[in-house]
C-alpha cells in the first residue's frame, strides 16, 4: 500500500556500498526505517543530500504492519534549510537536536502534535536572527511536554528549588543531590515559558549554562529509559567558546 507522508529525517546509516537507512518520523505513522538504494551514486534518484540532519521531506512510501525495512516510491524536500546547513551555529544546533530526538523517538505510533511542534521549531531555527544562544535549551524543556514529564508547578516567592527526579518545582531542598536551585530554577521555568522565536534573559555564565544544559540531559536521561549520552555535546562547547 502506497501513503503519503510527511517527515523529518533523525537518522540515516551506510548500507553497503552506495544505499542508506534512513530513520525518518513521519505524521501518519510515527518512526519508520527506510532502505535507501544508490544515494551515493551519481544520478541518484534518491540523492545523500537529500537526508540531512532534521531535514523536513514529503514521500511516498510502500507501507504495511509487517516489522522490517520500508521503501519510499518518491520523496521531495517540502522545507528548504539553507540557514541551517550552512550557518554553523545553526548547523551545530541541528546536530544536537538531531541526535537527541534520534534517541527520543522510538515509537511507531504517530503523535501529530509532537510532529507539528518538531516542525514548527525547525522553521524558527531557519529563519531566526540573530541567533537564540538558549535555542537549544528551550526546545528541550518544551519538548518534555510532548513526553509526559514537563516541569510541573511554578516559581513563587518561596519556591526556589526543582526536583529533577520528580519533574517538579518546590519550596524546600529534596532529600537528594538531583535538583536545580536559584538562577538555574528560574532559566528552566523561563524555557517553559517563552517562546522558541523570543529568547530568554541571560541569567547564566557560560559554564552555569553548560552546567544547565547537563542537568536537562540528566533530567532526558532519569525519564526516558535507555537514552544514553549525547555525542554531539562537544560540537555545542566548541561552538559557543
Amino acid at each position: 500500500m502506497q501513503v503519503k507522508v510527511r517527515g523529518i529525517v533523525l537518522q540515516t546509516t551506510p548500507y553497503r556500498e552506495s544505499s542508506i537507512i534512513a530513520a525518518i518520523f513521519t505524521d501518519q505513522l510515527g518512526l519508520q526505517s527506510y532502505l535507501v538504494n544508490g544515494v551515493r551514486k551519481k544520478g541518484s534518484k534518491f540523492p545523500a543530500s537529500i537526508f540531512h540532519p532534521l531535514a523536513v521531506v514529503e514521500m511516498v512510501v510502500y507501507h504495511s504492519n509487517k516489522a522490517g525495512l520500508k521503501r519510499i516510491a518518491d520523496i521531495q524536500v517540502l522545507q528548504h534549510l539553507h540557514g541551517i546547513t550552512t550557518h554553523p551555529i545553526k548547523s551545530s544546533i541541528a546536530i544536537f537536536l538531531h541526535e537527541l530526538l534520534h534517541k527520543i523517538l522510538k515509537e511507531e505510533e504517530p503523535d501529530l502534535q509532537l510532529f507539528d511542534f518538531l516542525i514548527s521549531s525547525i522553521g524558527i531555527l531557519e529563519v531566526q536572527e540573530p541567533i537564540n544562544s538558549s535555542f537549544h535549551l528551550q526546545f528541550m524543556v518544551q519538548l518534555t511536554r510532548y513526553l509526559g514529564f514537563f516541569p510541573h508547578g511554578e516559581i513563587a516567592d518561596n519556591l526556589f528549588y526543582f526536583d529533577l527526579q520528580e519533574g517538579v518545582f518546590k519550596e524546600s531542598v529534596p532529600l537528594h543531590p538531583l535538583y536545580l536551585e536559584g538562577s538555574a530554577a528560574v532559566i528552566l521555568q523561563l524555557c517553559a515559558r517563552y517562546p522558541l522565536s523570543m529568547p530568554i534573559p541571560q541569567l547564566l555564565n557560560k559554564s552555569e549554562k553548560k552546567n544547565f544544559l547537563e542537568s536537562l540531559l540528566l533530567f532526558f536521561q532519569m525519564h526516558r529509559h535507555h537514552f544514553g549520552t549525547i555525542n554531539s555535546l562537544k560540537v555545542l562547547d566548541e561552538i559557543w567558546n
